[in-house]
């Protein structure tokens, strides 16, 4: 899920103001009934905990796949067709305060903001360790096209 730093402001017993938001979810004036955030992590461990509890190879091409935008629609297929083909997946952590941090270091475009944190998030890819083991990262689809945009880490010594 992606996070952001949103201000509660409140003035007397007025109801509260929330500032920060990347999103309209505090422009509704709806209830506050906890049981979507209870279904939504129940969605994403029958969407993500299979894949993530597989046993990866020790070897072989590494495709990194940032979560985010697509992989909340396509994550299974995809997992399903690299590890058929002997290639482990490896898949970001969830948008948290880095990811926003390096999105607004490299990210000088005004899209929204999910479509900012891939540029966030492949950087956590980038780090030299990962490099040594990631073959491509998989940063959008094209959903009218099918077509990919992937990032190739260049090679190392």
């Amino acid at each position: 899920a992606n996070y952001c730093t949103v201000q509660v402001v409140r003035f007397g017993k007025e109801p509260a103001r929330h500032y920060g938001a990347r999103c309209d979810k505090f422009e509704r004036n709806s209830s506050s009934d906890t049981s979507w955030e209870d279904l939504a992590a129940f969605r994403r461990s029958l969407f993500f905990g299979p894949w993530e509890r597989e046993a990866l190879p020790s070897a072989g091409p590494v495709v990194g796949i940032p979560r985010n935008l697509f992989t909340y629609e396509m994550f299974p297929l995809f997992w399903k067709i690299f590890s058929s083909l002997g290639i482990r997946v490896l898949l970001s952590e969830p948008s948290n305060g880095e990811i926003v941090k390096n999105t607004y270091d490299t990210c000088r475009t005004t899209p929204c903001m999910p479509y900012k944190l891939i540029s966030g998030t492949w950087m956590l890819f980038s780090f030299p360790l990962c490099l040594q083991e990631i073959t491509l990262i998989i940063l959008q689809i094209q959903e009218d096209s099918g077509t990919a945009t992937i990032w190739a880490p260049p090679e190392l010594p």
